[in-house]
């Protein structure tokens, strides 16, 4: 065994995700680097260029190594271990993204300002996922839920990215009254009611959002909006981008759709979402084999490449549990 690599820091879900002993296999190979799951979670193993988010684990020439689509990892100590090359982690850094802090009512003002700045410099979403975003912003998330989970194309569906969205800014809008989803004792988890329909992926990015952990970008979105900086949530915009070709803004939604729930700012009427698009995980499982399934490719925004393909022999627990295309 070979000490390949060396990691810098990693994300809060990518840290849980690295407990001695835990065994999986890498799901999805990408150009700078590669989807793993270790148990229950998943892991981003990512060069220190890509994006950042709470399944990352940066790892300078993770793209060098001979990683392929269903090739064991462990955990052996401080070491992950993928196939004859080894990555060291136990010098790595928790990197969490920026926290919101207390809100003050008196902020309140220029919260909303920043909210309807936000939403007019967000793409309109299509009209599959308007009901959905309009249901959450009404308060109705068991609605939203089954609208919404597993809606949409991508490696996470935008419909997954917009309840992750909503699940953290909850979170964050809590001192102001609002509902806290992550807590028992108050509405289910959003987790929970997307079970049945969001991606394997989407979930673990949603439940991570419900312990207020999102990608980097969409936490700078977050924060400036609770700050009610105008100049900061257009800064943030703009590296929300570069967070897939669709699910930066996605989660963008989610996040507007949550602070409009609580200050009553007013959502566009929307229209019944193309449910052909929107698929229970349920059913692709039986669907039939790896070989009968598409995996969509990742956003070339994130990683600046497709996914490698995986081989139609390889067995179906490789690939990864996502919305079909069409």
């Amino acid at each position: 065994m070979t000490v390949s690599a060396r990691a810098l820091f990693a994300g809060p879900g990518a840290l849980r995700a690295l407990a001695d002993g835990r065994e999986g296999v890498v799901e999805l190979v990408l150009t700078r680097g590669a989807y793993a799951r270790l148990g229950p979670d998943w892991l981003l193993l990512a060069e220190p260029g890509v994006p950042f988010g709470p399944l990352s684990m940066a790892i300078p020439g993770i793209g060098r190594l001979p990683v392929r689509p269903g090739m064991e990892v462990r955990v052996l100590g401080e070491r992950l271990i993928l196939g004859d090359d080894a990555v060291r982690f136990e010098r790595v850094r928790s990197r969490r993204p920026p926290a919101v802090g207390f809100l003050a009512s008196s902020r309140v003002p220029a919260i909303r300002a920043a909210t309807r700045s936000a939403r007019d410099r967000l793409p309109a979403p299509g009209a599959r996922l308007r009901e959905g975003i309009a249901a959450l912003a009404a308060g109705r998330v068991e609605d939203a839920a089954g609208l919404l989970a597993g809606c949409g194309e991508g490696l996470t569906p935008a419909g997954d990215d917009v309840l992750a969205g909503y699940a953290a800014a909850g979170l964050a809008l809590h001192s102001l009254g609002a509902p806290d989803l992550s807590l028992p004792g108050g509405r289910a988890a959003l987790s929970t009611l997307a079970d049945c329909r969001a991606t394997e992926l989407g979930l673990a990015y949603l439940r991570c959002a419900e312990l207020g952990e999102l990608p980097e970008a969409a936490a700078n979105l977050l924060v400036a909006i609770c700050r009610g900086s105008r100049q900061g949530v257009r800064v943030a915009l703009g590296s929300l981008r570069d967070w897939g070709g669709s699910s930066g803004a996605a989660i963008g939604w989610g996040i507007t759709a949550a602070v409009s729930e609580r200050l009553g700012l007013p959502v566009e009427s929307a229209t019944q979402p193309d449910r052909a698009r929107c698929r229970r995980r349920g059913d692709e499982r039986s669907a039939g084999g790896a070989g009968d399934r598409v995996v969509d490719a990742l956003d070339p925004a994130l990683f600046g490449a497709q996914q490698d393909s995986v081989a139609r022999s390889e067995p179906p627990s490789i690939v990864p549990q996502m919305a079909r295309s069409s």
